[in-house]
């Protein structure tokens, strides 16, 4: 039976007299009916001490527009001030599920549409009149009413909250799209980060492996000064995976973003590697460290490569031969998953990414050389590898508010 709630819901707005145009226009005099069960799910509702749905959507209200300070951030809602802190992070823990339009992030079309929801709203009813972010993947009124209808659940694991410029993956339908041009990689089910399937790469004992160990991937187009890649890749090495590299460095090279000149003269590469015993430095084995060798300076880290799980990694190369520090945009970010969230343990802002400022990066290289020869003949795996040269189209952030690739 349906229930009409304007009345109450007036009564509730006229407390926030400078709410009211926000919260009602353009709907204007729609008729608020009882919302369905499924809906009900949705996490609107954030326990304020006045209980009410206005100042349970004012906190959200507030979150989008970041009002700072803890005093005006809870004025009027009967919470706190010392709450505060507790409802943006809880507010954030549920950026997935409060994100109506989901273009990443918790603004003020989401906090209309929870406070719309609150009061009695039908899910059509609380989108009527409203424009959610076209850059968003529910972008059209009735793809929030079915997100609202469904109670507003977290994207799958491994879900992508954008698309992206190219996602390699062989669970992927275009067959383009499953090679990794290495030639003695095979599809297997036996590890999968997402998905059912990934690529298994084995390598023979002495072998470099160049050419069939690992992989790689030309960027549809070459990317010069001032532009970016971001990429993520996940990789699984066996529990009795040896990485000993004997030679040449004492490094096994992980993940290569390559660079050369304008003329395809290389320059070197943008690398992640794996620290191994062959350094003679015991305390360092199964370190992760970097260097672009165009510049030809280490990065070392605490983060150490583990075995029998998967590795999920993020790598954001802004292409320069003027680093950040030094007034230009040369950076390089890395992030690795931890406990499912991301989380930045290399930032390189002193060294450029270019060698010249005409010069260029083409592609990307996983594994692909074992300095030195593998120690023993062995297989790893890769899955799903997500590529995007157009940062405005990552939704996700880390801690820090860096843009993320995500979906995990």
């Amino acid at each position: 039976m349906q229930k009409c709630h304007f009345l109450a819901a007036r009564r509730q707005l006229l407390r926030f007299r400078s709410w009211r145009k926000w919260l009602i226009s353009p709907v204007v005099f729609v008729l608020l009916v009882e919302s369905s069960a499924q809906v009900a799910n949705c996490p609107f509702a954030l326990s304020t001490p006045a209980g009410s749905a206005v100042s349970e959507a004012l906190l959200l209200h507030r979150y989008a527009q970041n009002v700072s300070g803890d005093a005006a951030f809870v004025a009027g809602t009967g919470a706190a001030n010392n709450t505060a802190s507790s409802f943006r992070t809880n507010i954030q823990s549920l950026t997935a599920r409060l994100d109506v339009d989901g273009d990443g992030q918790i603004t003020t079309y989401d906090s209309q549409i929870a406070a719309r929801i609150r009061l009695g709203f039908t899910p059509a009813a609380a989108a009527a009149g409203l424009s959610p972010a076209t850059s968003g993947t529910r972008n059209t009124v009735a793809l929030v009413t079915a997100f609202l209808n469904a109670g507003c659940p977290a994207p799958a694991s491994g879900t992508l909250r954008f698309t992206p410029l190219m996602v390699l993956d062989r669970d992927s339908a275009d067959p383009d799209l499953r090679n990794l041009m290495a030639s003695t990689n095979i599809e297997s089910t036996e590890q999968a980060r997402f998905g059912s399937k990934s690529w298994k790469t084995t390598i023979q004992l002495g072998e470099t492996g160049f050419g069939f160990w690992g992989g790689g991937r030309m960027f549809p187009q070459a990317l010069t000064k001032g532009q970016s890649v971001h990429i993520q890749f996940s990789v699984f090495l066996p529990s009795d995976f040896d990485w000993l590299s004997p030679g040449e460095g004492g490094r096994l090279k992980l993940f290569r973003i390559h660079t050369e000149t304008s003329q395809g003269e290389n320059l070197g590469y943008n690398d992640l590697y794996i620290e191994t015993l062959g350094l003679g430095e015991p305390q360092a084995d199964g370190r992760l460290a970097h260097i672009y060798e165009g510049y030809s300076e280490w990065t070392g880290t605490q983060q150490v490569m583990t075995k029998g799980a998967w590795n999920t990694f993020e790598m954001r190369v802004d292409f320069d031969n003027v680093p950040l520090a030094s007034g230009g945009t040369g950076r390089t970010r890395i992030w690795r998953a931890i406990n499912g969230q991301l989380q930045l343990f290399v930032d390189v802002t002193t060294q450029p990414t270019l060698v010249n400022s005409t010069d260029r990066s083409d592609f990307f290289y996983i594994f692909t050389y074992w300095n030195g020869g593998a120690p023993k003949t062995q297989s790893a795996y890769i899955d799903r590898i997500v590529i995007e040269t157009d940062m405005s189209k990552l939704v996700e952030t880390d801690s820090q508010g860096n843009k993320v690739i995500g979906g995990l």
